[in-house]
């Protein structure tokens, strides 16, 4: 795998950074994600472990990365880029719904007041 056909991407998370890792230009956002997956230090799937790799969110200049699109479409959509240049992209996990009350809805609080 030569410079030109791989991408270095950065993966900023709030338990901290993960990468920079080297993937094919060709790679979706949903392989992407997959590797995320792999990646993750144990620390991080402590805290808010993600089910599976649609629970992780991967934001690239303020927008949601699209599954279907690669590497190669976000480089891109940046302009020129040097070859030694590193793509960064938030990393969000969606929250278990297991972890929050499994998936029920939590009732409203009542109240009531008395006036004397």
């Amino acid at each position: 795998m030569t410079s030109e056909s791989s991408v270095r991407v950065l993966f900023r998370h709030q338990a901290g950074d993960l990468g920079p890792l080297s993937l094919p230009q060709t790679t979706t956002i949903g392989q992407v994600k997959e590797q995320v997956l792999k990646e993750l230090p144990s620390e991080t799937l402590r805290l808010d472990p993600p089910g599976s790799a649609s629970d992780i969110i991967l934001i690239m200049s303020g927008k949601y990365a699209d599954d279907g699109k690669t590497l190669e479409n976000y480089r891109l959509d940046h302009g020129e880029s040097k070859p030694d240049q590193t793509l960064v992209m938030h990393l969000v996990i969606r929250p278990n719904s297991s972890a929050q009350g499994g998936g029920k809805i939590a009732e409203p609080m009542k109240c009531c007041c008395s006036i004397q």
